[in-house]
């Protein structure tokens, strides 16, 4: 997030604990929960959404992809990948094709 952004994320988070803080009576504490629970969900929507690989073939090895931490996605064509797989695949895909041109 940019300087801007992280502005009127403040912003933002300082209007959302005004009426907070009114309706509390002014209790820190309704506050303070309130206001993480304000920057947790903004922090959780900001994160990009993550590419669904559990369940899809490998394009290397054409094994099933059964676990989140063994995916990947290749930089440059954004093939889903077992992770062991990974220099293999560009090795053989992405060297042969740079030697083609």
């Amino acid at each position: 997030m940019d300087r801007r952004g992280k502005k009127i994320a403040f912003a933002v988070v300082l209007v959302a604990l005004a009426p907070i803080l009114f309706v509390t009576g002014g209790s820190i504490v309704g506050v303070v929960f309130s206001g993480v629970a304000i920057l947790t969900f903004g922090w959780i929507m900001s994160r990009p959404a993550g590419r669904q690989l559990i369940g899809n073939e490998c394009r290397y090895c054409d094994g099933l992809i059964t676990l989140e931490y063994e995916a990947e996605v290749c930089q440059e064509c954004q093939a889903g990948l077992h992770a062991r797989c990974v220099e293999a695949h560009r090795t053989k895909v992405h060297r042969a094709s740079k030697e083609v041109r």
